[in-house]
């Protein structure tokens, strides 16, 4: 017959390994997810997209990309198509970033 010690201690041992059962899935979750960002951001930095994506990546129109290719927005042509690098089109787009107070950062 198990004592009333016996019992607590069991109870306290079942609460501690739940509890390292939530830290440890805590932490491989947490782990995981920053490998994936690390390989997305390693693989969308070189990636080219499409006119059409880079619409839908920064909402606009397809003549506001154009009017901003005009202005230097980096982009690269091969063949009849048009592709650009994400992280290349955020860059060029900094100058055109608004401050508190109205002025354009730099």
């Amino acid at each position: 017959m198990k004592t009333e010690t016996n019992l607590l201690v069991e109870k306290l041992c079942l609460l501690l390994i739940g509890e390292l059962g939530k830290e440890i899935e805590s932490s491989v979750k947490k782990a995981i997810n920053e490998k994936f960002k690390s390989i997305n951001n390693n693989a969308s930095e070189d990636t080219l997209i499409a006119t059409s994506e880079l619409q839908k990546f920064i909402s606009i129109s397809k003549s506001a990309i154009e009017g901003l290719k005009e202005k230097g927005m980096p982009y690269y042509k091969i063949g009849d198509s048009v592709r650009f690098k994400k992280q290349e089109v955020l860059q060029f787009l900094q100058q055109y970033k608004i401050e508190k107070g109205g002025q354009v950062s730099k």
